[in-house]
């Protein structure tokens, strides 16, 4: 690391419904985008910083699979989307680790109580969010990425 290199953390929940969130390691929110749907697209997201000279990058992304219920043509979509990203991360040699939902959401000490709806669920997640970076617009979209950021600049500093 030289002496200008900026740490950052990215969170990243990878499915096309997810998105990213890039902080600073004062937890200062650099770039938050939708996960890309390109190749080309995924090389300008993250390409931005795969430059070791300016970024020490952790990025940490939620350990997803296919789910059976879902279509062939969802699952494939999916799988590729995974594929783009993890050859990104490779290509521009970018630190990451895989976390699973229940991890990061231990960090939280949060759970989904088994009566809850997914919709509640997922708001109560983005209330969480909002509740840590209250200048930042959350939506459902992003906010699973903002607090998978923030467990990243808690966890791996």
């Amino acid at each position: 690391m030289t002496e200008q290199a900026q740490k950052i953390y990215i969170g990243c929940d990878p499915g096309l419904s997810g998105g990213f969130v890039v902080l600073s390691e004062t937890g200062a929110v650099i770039e938050v985008f939708k996960t890309p749907e390109t190749i080309q697209a995924f090389a300008e997201s993250l390409g931005k910083y795969g430059d070791p000279e300016k970024y020490v990058v952790t990025l940490v992304k939620e350990r997803v699979h296919s789910m059976p219920k879902n279509g062939a043509k969802s699952n494939f979509t999916f799988g590729y989307t995974i594929g783009v990203l993890e050859s990104a991360i490779s290509f521009y040699r970018i630190r990451h680790f895989d976390i699973t939902p229940q991890t990061w959401m231990k960090y939280y000490m949060m759970k989904k109580d088994p009566s809850e709806t997914d919709t509640a669920w997922k708001n109560r997640l983005k209330a969480r969010a909002m509740g840590l970076f209250p200048q930042s617009k959350i939506a459902l979209w992003n906010s699973d990425a903002f607090l998978i950021a923030e467990y990243a600049r808690q966890v791996y500093r």
